[in-house]
């Protein structure tokens, strides 16, 4: 409970879209991201791969920046 996590609610599975998120964040590269988790197919990949709409409108802001 120290990390606020209810371990009723708690799926081991659910850290796979937290890792699959980040990774996405980190690398950039949803290919790579299918690959790490073993998808055969790019929709199963997109299903655990999510990105925050703030980190979205961040990553707009940093081009129009940049431009």
């Amino acid at each position: 409970y120290e990390a606020g996590i209810n371990p009723k609610l708690f799926r081991f599975h659910d850290l796979r879209h937290t890792a699959a998120s980040k990774m996405l964040k980190v690398n950039g590269g949803i290919k790579g991201v299918q690959r790490f988790l073993g998808h055969q197919n790019i929709q199963n990949t997109l299903r655990y791969a999510h990105l925050e709409d703030e980190y979205l409108t961040q990553k707009v802001n940093e081009i129009s920046l940049a431009v």
